[in-house]
Parts: C-alpha cells; structure tokens; sequence
C-alpha cells in the first residue's frame, strides 16, 4: 500500500493534534511525496499509517495527511493485533488495533519499541520494510 502525503500539518485537525501533539514539532513528511505503508493502527477513533519519514525513521502518521495512492498490501503475511491499556487520565479501560508484521501485532513491548525508536525496535522495523519493498520491486 501506497500514500501520497497531501498535508503537513495538524492545524486544521484539532482531534489529531489532541492526541498526537508531540508529533506537531516533528513532521518530517513532504507535500506530494509518497510513501510506503509498513503498518496500520487504529486508535481514538483515528486510523495512523506506519511510514518511514523523510529521516528514514518509522513513525505513524494519522492517515487524513494522505491520500492512498497504491490499495494494495504486497505481503501476505500481515496481521491484526488488539492491545489495550488502561488510560492515564480517568482509569477505563482503552483499546487500539495493528496491522503489520506479525511481531507488531503481537508482541507490545517490540510495538513500542518501534515507536519509541529505540534499537530493538528500529532493527525489527528495518527487515519489515526490506521485505515490504521487495514486494514492489
């Protein structure tokens, strides 16, 4: 799957930028350059797509700063994981969904790795994304 980045900027998206403020000063993503999907999540009622950004880091970006160029998933080997969690703020209880490599819907501590970037994380994210591209070779 392929996304073509249409914005750059949670200005006009008060529901993302609620929930996704720290991204506000790191959007390394470029007006009409597309990119590969490498993972999906749905959270708080906003779809993310996992892409490698313009610092050749993996990061979810909410999925209304693209337009989907390319539906088609190129590996047959991706899939769905639901983690919850219990919020911080008032206590219930929160739910999100994965799609990606079977690790990332699985196994929650290597998903925050891949988020928090760190070298675990980072190294799982890299023979994902060699395998995915082989795809479109």
């Amino acid at each position: 799957m392929k996304v073509k980045c249409i914005k750059n900027s949670f200005a006009d998206d008060r529901e993302v930028a609620l929930y996704r403020s720290d991204l506000e000063a790191r959007l390394h993503i470029t007006i009409d350059k597309t990119y590969v999907v490498y993972g999906m999540k749905h959270e708080h009622r906003i779809l993310y797509y996992l892409i490698q950004e313009d610092t050749y880091r993996p990061r979810f970006y909410p999925a209304n700063l693209f337009d989907v160029v390319d539906t088609q998933l190129p590996y047959e080997e991706w899939h769905l994981g639901k983690y919850q969690y219990s919020s911080a703020i008032d206590g219930t209880i929160q739910t999100f969904y994965v799609f990606g490599s079977k690790e990332m819907a699985t196994d929650h501590d290597l998903l925050m790795s891949i988020i928090l970037q760190d070298n675990e994380g980072l190294f799982h994210f890299e023979e994902w994304r060699k395998l995915i591209d082989r795809q479109y070779e």
